[in-house]
């Protein structure tokens, strides 16, 4: 009897160690997964959010769109990931209330949009932000 019960306890730490390690995996991916940039499409009359957390604005429900040059204080995430600068998802923003963030933080400017909520977007270069804020500006009319 004793030698199945250190067989079972054995077997047990060998299971736990491969759950600590695919726990491990998993938390590393999701960080790698959040520091990509974000992936936005204008596709006929919806802009297409992909990837984590992603979601999709119908252009007819933007009543607002502007470029701003820095965030209010990100406070609280409410359902999202983030990983250093990088945000994903749903954040409380000091004086705009709850937001869908897809940004990083170190890499303004960032587009507002406010349409059946609220959403704020930038990607890693300065460069391909401006240029989508344009071609979202020639979109809503």
């Amino acid at each position: 009897m004793k030698k199945i019960e250190k067989m079972n306890a054995i077997a047990v730490c060998v299971i736990g160690i491969f759950i600590v390690i695919g726990a491990i995996a998993l938390v590393i991916n999701q960080s790698n997964k959040t520091k990509e940039d974000v992936q936005v499409k204008i596709n006929g009359s919806k802009v297409v959010i992909e990837g984590q957390f992603g979601t999709t604005i119908d252009t007819k429900d933007i009543s607002e769109i502007k470029l701003l040059d820095t965030l209010p204080a990100v406070k609280t995430r409410v359902n999202g990931a983030e990983s250093g600068e990088y945000k994903r998802g749903d954040f409380e923003v000091q004086d705009l209330g709850t937001c869908k963030l897809f940004i990083n933080l170190e890499n303004g400017p960032y587009i507002y949009i406010v349409a059946n909520g609220k959403y704020i977007i930038n990607f890693n270069d300065k460069a391909t932000t401006l240029d989508f804020y344009d071609k979202l500006k020639k979109v809503i009319k």
